[in-house]
């Protein structure tokens, strides 16, 4: 873990990306901040380019992954379309910070890529 957290500023991230409509899918990939990419590689780590993307940004409160899913139907069923958004398409984040995955008190971020409507 030391080694991992060391590629980058520490911050660990879970990502959804090469999303496909019909039938519904997608990949997952639970990740490290990354700023030694060659590093990384001399580990055999697979590393993810993100593409540069405007995003929406949910604080979300409370157990994961109870608060994980009440933050993506907010934002997928409520916040997007009442603001003329659609999800991109491209890769989402979940941005996890220190703390007790399991508290009623735990935050993280949900990260939700924009495209106009």
């Amino acid at each position: 873990m030391p080694q991992l957290l060391g590629l980058g500023n520490g911050m660990s991230f879970g990502t959804c990306y090469d999303y496909v409509q019909e039938p519904m899918s997608f990949s997952y990939m639970a990740g490290f901040d990354l700023a030694e990419p060659d590093r990384a590689a001399k580990l055999g780590l697979k590393i993810l380019d993100v593409p540069q993307a405007e995003y929406a940004i949910f604080e979300l409160h409370g157990p994961v992954p109870t608060c994980i899913h009440q933050g993506w139907e907010y934002a997928m069923g409520i916040w997007l379309p009442e603001h003329g958004y659609r999800h991109a398409g491209t890769p989402d984040f979940e941005n996890y910070f220190e703390g007790d995955l399991n508290s009623p008190d735990y935050k993280m971020e949900l990260w939700v890529p924009l495209a106009k409507i």
